[in-house]
């Protein structure tokens, strides 16, 4: 039975950038969420033909 190797581990930079980039998105997404009146939809939707 042929053993498979095991899985290669990201390097600590790729780790800080994914970190970095996590945070930045929840920063971005909690200032959109909690600061805005509507913060996704400024005005309702509707379908555009």
């Amino acid at each position: 039975m042929a053993s498979t190797p095991p899985p290669k581990s990201i390097g600590t930079d790729l780790l800080r950038k994914m970190d970095a980039w996590w945070r930045a998105a929840n920063h971005l997404f909690v200032g959109e969420t909690y600061l805005c009146d509507k913060p996704v939809l400024k005005r309702p939707q509707s379908r555009s033909t």
